[in-house]
C-alpha cells in the first residue's frame, strides 16, 4: 500500500522550529531536505572535492520537511495540525503531498549513506557497505532506520569527539545511578597500592564532570579483571566488581554501587581492606553461578586431610551475592573440579563433615571420592563417588551407577557407597545438583 509523502517547504531559517512541530505529527520521525549549507557541510562531512551540479542547483534558501503518513492514517489530520501550529508562529510555509511506496522510501537512505569519519578515530559505517579500517581507526557499525540519522549531527561528532578524549582502557560506560544517563567509569590504580580509586564522570552543565568516587583495597599491585553486573534486588542496581592481585598473591574482590544513594565499595572492611579476600585458590572469579542475572563472589575454603593422602588441592567454594541495601547474603556451596570440567553444589549438612580424595588408578577413568570426616585418627568414610571418563568407556558402568551427564567425547558418572553416614541425596537430588563448568567462569 502507498504511504503519503507529507512535505512542508519553509525558510531555511526556521527550520529547528518547523521541524519540531512536525516531529509531533509522527512518532518515527520526520526527513529533512536543508542544502543551506551544502558548500560549507559536503566537503567536511563527505570529504569530497566536488559536489553533483543537481545538488548546486538545489533551492537553498528553503528547507523541505518530509513526513511519511502511513495507509492507515489521515494526511488530512495532520496537515490541519501542521497549518494551524505554523500560523501561530508564524512560519510562512506551503504544503504538498505525493504517494510513495513503503519500499522506496524505507531503503533511499542507502544511495546517500557511507562510511564517514566522525572524530579523530571512530569511523561510522553502515552494515551493507565495505569499509577497511586504517590503522588505529573503530569502525561503529550502523543502519539508519526511518528516522534514525548518519551520525553526522553535529552532537553526535561532538559527543564522539569528548568519548575519544575521556574513554581509555580501564573505563566502562554505565547508567549507575539509574537516572537513564549513562556515566562514564574509570579505574585508577595507585603504582604505590595506597589509594586506588574508582571514579565517576556524568554530565554536568554540558560537560563531562566528576561526580563521585570509591576507593577500592589498599595494597593492590595489579587489576585483573573487571566486570559488570547488578547487585540483588528488584531495583537491578548496577555494579562493578573489580578483581585484583595484593602484595601477597592473593587477590580482592571490590563491588563498586549505589547504595541507598551513595556511591561506595560495598565490599571494603576495616582498614581499607577489602572483606573479599581469596588466598590459596585464585582461579576463581565473580560468576552468575545459580543463573539468577546477579553475579555471586567466591570465598574459598580448604577441606581437612587425613593420613598419607592429604586433600590439601580440595577446596569447597561459599558463594555469596551483593544486595541493594550493602549486606552480604550467603548462596550456595560448592565443590569446583577445574580439571575434570565439573562442579556439584554441597548440601549445608555437609559443611565441616566430609573430605574429598582422588583415585585415578583405573586408565581412562578419573575418580573423585566424597567421604565422612570422622576426625582424629578415624579413617573417613567413603559415601559417593563421581566418575569422568571417555564416552567409548560406557560399556564398563555398573548398573549400580548413575549418569549424570553425557557428553559426545565424555560421560559423567556417579556411585553411592555404603556408608553409615546419611548424606541426604537421592539420585534425582544428585542430578540436579551436578553441573558441568561454564567456559564464563573464566571469561565473562
Amino acid at each position: 500500500m502507498d504511504w503519503t509523502d507529507l512535505q512542508i517547504t519553509v525558510p531555511a531559517k526556521d527550520i529547528d522550529t518547523a521541524a519540531a512541530i512536525a516531529q509531533m505529527v509522527v512518532p518515527y520521525g520526520i526527513y529533512i531536505e536543508d542544502y543551506s549549507d551544502l558548500t560549507e557541510e559536503a566537503p567536511r562531512i563527505a570529504h569530497i572535492d566536488l559536489i553533483d551540479e543537481e545538488l548546486l542547483a538545489k533551492d537553498r534558501s528553503n528547507a523541505i520537511i518530509h513526513i511519511y503518513i502511513s495507509p492507515e492514517q489521515s494526511p488530512a489530520e495532520a496537515i490541519a495540525y501542521l497549518t494551524a501550529r505554523l500560523d501561530q508562529e508564524p512560519i510562512p510555509y506551503t504544503v504538498d503531498t505525493s504517494a510513495v511506496k513503503e519500499e522506496e522510501w524505507s531503503t533511499a537512505w542507502k544511495d546517500y549513506y557511507h562510511p564517514t569519519p566522525i572524530g579523530r578515530r571512530l569511523v561510522v559505517c553502515p552494515t551493507w557497505e565495505e569499509y577497511a579500517p586504517r590503522e588505529g581507526e573503530v569502525v561503529m557499525r550502523l543502519d539508519p532506520g526511518m528516522a534514525f540519522g548518519t551520525g553526522t549531527h553535529h552532537t553526535t561528532r561532538l559527543c564522539a569527539g569528548m568519548l575519544e578524549e575521556t574513554v581509555t582502557p580501564g573505563c566502562r560506560l554505565l547508567d549507575m545511578d539509574r537516572d537513564t544517563r549513562t556515566e562514564v567509569l574509570v579505574t585508577r590504580m595507585d603504582a604505590s597500592g595506597l589509594s586506588s580509586q574508582v571514579e565517576l564522570y556524568g554530565w554536568e552543565d554540558g560537560a563531562l564532570e566528576p561526580v563521585a568516587l570509591a576507593e577500592l583495597s589498599t595494597g593492590i599491585t595489579a587489576i585483573n579483571r573487571i566486570r559488570t553486573n547488578r547487585l540483588a534486588g528488584e531495583y537491578d542496581q548496577p555494579a562493578v566488581y573489580i578483581t585484583s592481585t595484593l602484595a601477597d598473591g592473593s587477590r580482592a574482590i571490590d563491588v563498586v554501587a549505589y547504595v541507598d544513594g551513595t556511591f561506595t565499595n560495598a565490599a571494603l572492611g576495616d582498614g581499607g581492606a577489602s572483606r573479599e579476600i581469596i588466598q590459596g585458590y585464585t582461579e576463581i572469579n565473580p560468576s552468575d553461578i545459580n543463573r539468577d542475572g546477579v553475579a555471586e563472589l567466591p570465598s574459598p575454603y580448604q577441606l581437612p586431610t587425613y593420613g598419607d593422602n592429604p586433600s590439601s588441592n580440595f577446596w569447597l567454594i561459599d558463594w555469596a551475592q551483593y544486595d541493594e541495601r550493602g549486606y552480604r547474603n550467603h548462596v550456595l556451596t560448592t565443590y569446583h573440579n577445574a580439571s575434570d570440567g565439573w562442579y556439584l553444589e554441597i548440601p549445608e549438612g555437609w559443611r565441616d563433615q566430609i573430605t574429598i580424595s582422588r583415585n585415578d588408578q583405573v586408565t581412562g577413568r578419573r575418580e573423585v571420592v566424597f567421604s565422612h570426616w570422622l576426625r582424629g585418627e578415624q579413617e573417613p568414610e567413603p559415601f559417593l563417588s563421581i566418575y569422568r571418563m571417555a564416552s567409548n568407556r560406557s560399556s564398563r558402568l555398573e548398573d549400580s551407577w548413575t549418569v549424570l551427564r553425557e557428553d559426545e567425547n565424555v560421560i559423567y558418572a556417579a556411585l553411592f557407597h555404603r556408608s553409615k553416614w546419611d548424606c541426604g541425596l537421592d539420585e534425582m537430588d544428585l542430578l540436579e545438583r551436578f553441573n558441568t563448568i561454564q567456559r564464563s567462569w573464566y571469561n565473562e
